[in-house]
């Protein structure tokens, strides 16, 4: 099961599955690049935008693997430098910091009205908590300050007492299995010595593919969100992953280094170009599946040393197949009847 789950829970109304409905922007990022020796590095970015979120409590994220503690990091913080959330969004951003109250930052497309503004919420350890269930893990996430509306900050306009948060975190060390499933190759006899197909089958937010003790503990204490929109990116080496098969991606684009270095952090120890294959679902939608399929380099040490093995004795077979068949000379090439010119025939 590869589902990863968006739930909420409210100030006013503890009770799950209540009539108070939570729209968000959903951006997910899976992240393979290579370490070293065919080693990856996994990691999951999530990143959502809630709107209306004054009654928002926590924002709750579930994953269907373990998480420890040590491998969540905020990435809002990450967002505000060098102008690191127009590349990401793709949009021209002004960002303005709340003076009065830490972590809070104002983002707004300059000069596109239409576009939503929102507070970008930087998180720390005391945002996190995380609840390890049957299978999967939900990592809580608290908020526990609020933005003065319409404080100091030009064309900071929302409905009364109301606003959009934005938060972003990264879980680092995905387990390989983790959303996916890893073959080898089957159909090239060599070549799955050298490569293997991960095969990706996300779901977001299907409750049938939740395991059903994670689910009722879910169920029985928050309640899912309702998605406007979903991006999902998967970002690889252009030089050891080939996306292929049943794919349908949006749009893909090559990541420029210079850019996003700062946001990948060393989590790309080879700085090797990058490929984003973008796949989005227009809302309103309560859940989503998408589907990719992928070849990359990973050797299998069982089977190189096979291989090796064959080669070694189809070559000793040859060398002696071809010592057989060659003729022997009994000629005397020394003596006076030795004759150059005729073939030498083998007694």
């Amino acid at each position: 099961m590869s589902c990863i789950g968006i739930l909420y829970r409210t100030k006013a109304e503890k009770s799950p599955n209540s009539d108070t409905v939570v729209g968000v922007d959903l951006q997910t990022n899976y992240w393979k690049l290579p370490k070293k020796y065919w080693e990856y590095w996994r990691f999951l970015d999530l990143g959502t935008l809630i709107y209306n979120a004054k009654d928002i409590e926590s924002v709750l994220f579930y994953v269907p693997f373990k998480v420890e503690p040590n491998n969540l990091d905020d990435l809002g913080s990450v967002l505000v430098k060098d102008n690191l959330l127009s590349v990401l969004f793709n949009e021209s951003y002004k960002i303005e910091d709340d003076p009065d109250i830490p972590g809070y930052h104002y983002a707004s497309v300059v000069h596109d009205e239409s576009k939503p503004k929102f507070w970008i919420y930087s998180l720390s350890n005391a945002n996190f908590k995380i609840h390890d269930l049957a299978v999967g893990t939900l990592v809580e996430v608290a908020i526990k300050t609020k933005p003065k509306i319409n404080m100091g900050i030009q064309n900071a306009e929302y409905p009364p007492n109301n606003y959009n948060l934005y938060i972003r975190f990264r879980i680092k060390n995905v387990p390989e299995n983790g959303l996916g499933y890893i073959e080898s190759v089957s159909n090239d006899f060599f070549q799955s010595a050298f490569s293997r197909t991960e095969m990706l089958n996300l779901h977001i937010n299907v409750i049938s593919e939740i395991d059903e003790d994670d689910y009722k503990e879910l169920a029985s204490k928050y309640s899912f969100v309702n998605f406007n929109k979903i991006h999902f990116f998967f970002v690889a080496s252009s030089e050891e992953e080939t996306v292929y098969g049943a794919t349908n991606y949006s749009d893909s684009r090559l990541l420029e280094s210079k850019k996003w270095n700062l946001y990948v952090g060393n989590n790309n120890p080879q700085r090797k170009k990058c490929i984003a294959y973008h796949w989005k679902k227009e809302g309103p939608l309560s859940s989503c599946n998408i589907f990719i399929r992928t070849v990359y380099s990973s050797a299998n040490t069982l089977k190189i040393v096979k291989y090796s093995v064959v080669v070694l004795i189809l070559g000793i077979l040859a060398s002696c197949i071809a010592s057989l068949l060659t003729p022997t000379c009994k000629c005397n090439v020394g003596s006076d009847f030795y004759d150059s010119t005729k073939v030498c025939a083998p007694k």
